[in-house]
């Protein structure tokens, strides 16, 4: 499947001056005026706050998007359907707010439907820092000294702390014509690939 990344998404990556001005009006509530405002000068600062709010709703459409094309056929593939509600992911504190998708991502998580002791975690990151798509996985399940199980997955992943927290995480070469600065639209299927080649390892132990 084709993704198409919004204009917003893109000059955002590729533009500091523009992540400055966004990431500052994104900070402020509704109420916030800058100082020493002219009249003249309020059309254009109500442009820069809608800029600012047509960001992050693209990068949570996005981000959307994307796990639609990536992480739910590669599920579905697995035999994984049942998933947690927005109100399960909200007393967990990673609810698909905007707010969530912006600073962290976007995170699902799924009943394994072989384990009633595990389940499967999922997120998918847009990291600007790093200008690259980012997909994580977790089998939610610990040992008796309560340490989550380590698993050898393929070359396109990696453990995502240095110490073990149970996530993987993709590494910054495994789609590496895969960048939001230039990229104007994103072939999905090698992600999903790798996403359904470790979910199937990861089930399978």
């Amino acid at each position: 499947m084709i993704i198409v990344i919004p204009e917003s998404v893109k000059s955002y990556c590729a533009s500091r001056g523009v992540r400055t001005a966004i990431n500052a009006l994104a900070e402020q509530s509704t109420s916030y005026l800058p100082d020493h405002l002219e009249w003249d000068e309020l059309p254009s600062y109500y442009q820069s706050v809608l800029a600012a709010a047509t960001v992050k709703t693209d990068f949570a459409l996005l981000s959307l998007n994307i796990w639609d094309a990536v992480l739910k056929p590669a599920l579905e593939a697995c035999g994984v359907t049942d998933h947690w509600t927005i109100d399960d992911m909200q007393q967990e504190d990673t609810p698909p707010s905007l707010e969530i998708l912006w600073e962290h991502g976007l995170y699902r998580t799924h009943y394994h439907p072989d384990d009633e002791e595990a389940r499967l975690d999922t997120c998918l990151e847009i990291d600007v820092a790093q200008n690259q798509f980012v997909i994580y996985i977790s089998l939610a399940k610990w040992d008796a000294e309560g340490n989550p199980q380590e698993l050898v997955l393929s070359a396109e992943w990696e453990q995502s702390a240095s110490e073990f927290d149970g996530w993987y995480n993709t590494i910054k070469d495994a789609f590496p014509a895969i960048d939001p600065r230039t990229s104007t639209e994103i072939d999905c299927t090698p992600m999903r690939k790798a996403a359904e080649e470790a979910l199937r390892q990861m089930m399978s132990t």
